[in-house]
């Protein structure tokens, strides 16, 4: 795509994700346009390099450090800006962040966590990967798992990452005020793929299949990550949104294993739901997640209230 022009819709576009502190990397991504052309693009346009020697926008070194902290080493981060690792080194440095030895790299303790799902853990994090996880490989393949959720609810991702074990730094900040934890384990992120998460899933999830008894937890993750929980009227609601399938699935499983109602899937341009309405509905659902839960999202358990009905 090298010398072809920026479009209008193009330039305003990528102005657009740069003032959302999207880095010229992820805007790439988003676009097929080159990180280089997008950061001279910006650059034209006002917005001006963090340093005129290293060519690197403000936004990209927060990038860096995710990356850095995500397991990737200075001269991979180095090869996708078009800087040396010597350069990502300083950025890094200039930034507090302590530099690993060379060819050490950043490892986990536990990269084999999901190699077979057969605790509490395991189930509810897998199914939080399953709806706000995402893996995205580089030009050269390598992967990278990332889980962001609100800056709130990061207690959770400490959870993972102590699981992991994981250093206690590795939970950071956006400065989107979102709280997420990356690792680039080979091991880790192949296992995911037998569950179905891989690169570019948004439209190919499923609900796996697991012993009886780790399904709640499994449910319970992907309703913390993809679940809501409200009041219209007066009266609470509940809505899982993913794709048809996965939707399907899940009310289909907690039909017969929550004596749940059959639910119709609503399709919407971009997304599926399914939602649950009665006061007997609501019930059977909390109680079939809920019960025996050490891990989950706090608010989100809090909005069914303290009224609960007993399920019949």
């Amino acid at each position: 795509m090298g010398g072809k022009p920026f479009t209008e819709q193009e330039i305003n576009y990528i102005i657009d994700l740069h003032l959302q502190g999207y880095s010229t990397v992820e805007i790439e991504r988003l676009t097929g346009r080159n990180n280089t052309s997008i950061g001279r693009l910006l650059e034209r346009n006002g917005y001006k390099r963090w340093n005129k020697k290293r060519h690197i926008l403000l936004n990209d070194i927060q990038t860096i450090i995710e990356m850095y902290a995500g397991g990737q080493s200075t001269k991979q981060i180095g090869s996708q800006f078009n800087i040396t690792g010597n350069t990502v080194a300083s950025i890094l440095r200039e930034n507090g962040i302590a530099v690993r030895p060379r060819g050490q790299a950043c490892q986990i303790e536990n990269e084999h966590f999901f190699d077979t799902i057969c605790s509490e853990a395991q189930a509810y994090f897998l199914g939080l990967i399953i709806t706000d996880g995402s893996i995205v490989a580089d030009s050269k393949g390598r992967k990278t798992l990332s889980i962001m959720l609100k800056e709130e609810d990061g207690y959770i991702l400490n959870e993972f990452a102590r699981h992991l074990g994981l250093p206690k730094d590795r939970v950071k900040i956006s400065n989107r005020n979102e709280a997420y934890v990356r690792t680039s384990s080979a091991h880790l992120i192949d296992s995911l793929a037998q569950y179905g998460v891989i690169p570019r899933k948004t439209f190919s999830t499923y609900l796996p299949m697991l012993y009886d008894t780790w399904m709640p937890h499994l449910i319970r993750g992907i309703f913390d990550g993809d679940g809501s929980v409200f009041t219209t009227g007066g009266r609470i609601k509940v809505a899982q949104y993913g794709t048809h399938r996965l939707c399907d699935e899940i009310q289909q499983y907690l039909n017969i294993h929550a004596s749940t109602s059959v639910r119709n899937v609503f399709d919407k341009p971009t997304v599926s739901f399914i939602q649950y309405t009665t006061r007997s509905d609501i019930a059977n659902f909390y109680k079939y997640i809920y019960s025996d839960a050490t891990i989950f999202l706090t608010r989100k358990k809090e909005k069914f209230g303290d009224d609960m009905p007993t399920p019949r």
